[in-house]
C-alpha cells in the first residue's frame, strides 16, 4: 500500500488539530516505558511510511483517528489492564480557557507533544490531494477547507506547512503564524460566563459538504457558510444533564461582550448562515470569485473537464456555473427539497449522465441539520443532455 495519503492525513492532522485551535504541549517523558517486549516507535524526526507502520504495533505515539490503518482503535499497551485499571488517577490536565467550545476531537500524540482543539472546531473536513505550482517547483499537495474558516495546503510528502489563508469571516483568530502554521487566537475569543459572538461557531464555514478541485482552472469549489457564528457562554454551575449539551449556555444567549476583531471575506448579504460557492486560488490563497447559494452543510460540489462546476443546494436547486469565471449556466429545480447529497456524472453507451440524491421522507425526530420531512421518500434523479422534463417527486403513500 501507499502510504502517501495516510501521511498526509496524518501531517494534516498534527498541524490542522492545532489549526482550529492550539497546540497543548505536555512532557510526558517522567512516564513509566511499557514493560512488555512490544517494538518501541522511534520518537524523533518526521512522520515517515516505518513511522506509521510502527505505531500501532508499539502503542507509544497516537498518530490518526484509529491509531492503525484498519482505524481499530486498538492498543497494544497493556501496563493498565484489567487487574489494575481502578487505580486511574489524574495525571496532568490544561485548561484551554473558561469555555471554549464542545471537545470533541481526538487527541494526537507525537514525541512528547498532545494535540488537542477547541471551539469546536474538530478537523473532519473533506481532504483534496493535487499536484501545485509554487515558488517555481511543483508540490505535492494536500488541501483542506477546514471548519475553522481557513484554507490550508500541506505538503503531503513531508507534512510540511506551506500556507493558510481564511476563505470566510473569521474573529477567533488574527490569522496564522506562515512559519509554523499555528493559528495567532484572538485572545478575546477564550470566553467566560459573559456572551461573546464568535465566528465561525461549531456548524463552521465549511463542513461535510464536499469541495472539488479543477486542474485546468486551478480552483477549488467550496460550499461556504459565510457568516456562521454563535454566540458563547461557560455556564455558571456546571450541572451535566442526561440528553442535552451542557458546559456552555443553551439555547444561545445575546451577546454582552462585542466580537474580536474579524479577518477574511466579509459575508454575503442577506441574513443567517449566508452560504455561498467560493471558488478559491489554493497557489495565491485567495477568492477568484463567489456567488450565493448553499452552505458548509448539505449538497456539495462537483467541477468537470467542460469546464463546469455544479452545486447541489439544500432547497434541491442543481446549480451549474462556468468553472473559469463562475458564470451561471443552469438553474435546475429538482423538487426534492431537502436532505440533499452532491452531485456525480458519469458516461454509459457514450452518453455523460449527472445525478444527484434527496429527499428525506417521513420522519418524526431530527432530519438533521437543515433538512426537514419530505412528502415523498428518498429519490435518485440522473438527468442527461436533451432529457426529460423535470417534475416535483410524487407524494408517496407513506406520507400521505
Amino acid at each position: 500500500m501507499n502510504f502517501d495519503y495516510l501521511r498526509a492525513f496524518v501531517a494534516s492532522r498534527s498541524v490542522t488539530a492545532v489549526i482550529g485551535a492550539l497546540a497543548i504541549a505536555a512532557s510526558v517523558a517522567a512516564q513509566q516505558r511499557p514493560t512488555s517486549s512490544l517494538p518501541r516507535a522511534e520518537s524523533r524526526g518526521r512522520v515517515d511510511d516505518d513511522t506509521l507502520r510502527r505505531a500501532p504495533q508499539a502503542g507509544d505515539q497516537w498518530l490518526t483517528y484509529g491509531l492503525s490503518q484498519a482505524e481499530t482503535r486498538y492498543s497494544p499497551l497493556a501496563d493498565i489492564n484489567a487487574t489494575n485499571v481502578g487505580r486511574l488517577g489524574l495525571a496532568w490536565s490544561y485548561d484551554v480557557g473558561s469555555g471554549g467550545g464542545g471537545q470533541e476531537e481526538t487527541p494526537l500524540v507525537w514525541n512528547g507533544t498532545v494535540f488537542g482543539i477547541t471551539w469546536d472546531f474538530d478537523s473532519v473536513q473533506h481532504l483534496i490531494l493535487a499536484d501545485l505550482a509554487i515558488n517555481g517547483r511543483t508540490r505535492k499537495v494536500i488541501m483542506q477547507a477546514n471548519k475553522n474558516a481557513f484554507f490550508y495546503v500541506i505538503d503531503r510528502l513531508t507534512g510540511q506547512f506551506i500556507s493558510a489563508q481564511p476563505f470566510s469571516h473569521v474573529t477567533w483568530a488574527k490569522g496564522i503564524d506562515q512559519r509554523t502554521g499555528r493559528p495567532i487566537v484572538n485572545d478575546e475569543a477564550f470566553y467566560g460566563t459573559d456572551a461573546i459572538l464568535i465566528s465561525p461557531g461549531g456548524g463552521g464555514a465549511h463542513n461535510w459538504s464536499p469541495m472539488s478541485f479543477n486542474p485546468t482552472a486551478g480552483l477549488v469549489y467550496i460550499p461556504t457558510s459565510t457568516n456562521n457564528s454563535f454566540s458563547y457562554a461557560a455556564e455558571r454551575t456546571f450541572n451535566p444533564q442526561p440528553g442535552r449539551m451542557t458546559g456552555t449556555v443553551r439555547p444561545a444567549p445575546t451577546p454582552v461582550r462585542p466580537p474580536p476583531p474579524s479577518i477574511g471575506p466579509a459575508p454575503i448579504e442577506g441574513t443567517g448562515g449566508r452560504g455561498a460557492l467560493v471558488a478559491w486560488d489554493p497557489v495565491k490563497q485567495e477568492m477568484r470569485w463567489r456567488r450565493p447559494g448553499g452552505g458548509g452543510i448539505g449538497g456539495g460540489t462537483l467541477t468537470t473537464a467542460g469546464n463546469l462546476v455544479f452545486q447541489v443546494l439544500g432547497d434541491g436547486r442543481l446549480m451549474a456555473y462556468t468553472a473559469d469565471k463562475g458564470e451561471k449556466l443552469l438553474e435546475l429545480q429538482t423538487g426534492l427539497r431537502s436532505g440533499m447529497g452532491p452531485a456525480i456524472t458519469y458516461r454509459l453507451d457514450g452518453r455523460q449522465y449527472v445525478a444527484v440524491m434527496g429527499g428525506v421522507g417521513a420522519t418524526a425526530g431530527n432530519a438533521g441539520p437543515g433538512n426537514q420531512a419530505t412528502p415523498f421518500s428518498p429519490k435518485l434523479m440522473t438527468f442527461v443532455l436533451d432529457g426529460s422534463p423535470v417534475t416535483a417527486p410524487p407524494e408517496s403513500a407513506a406520507t400521505r
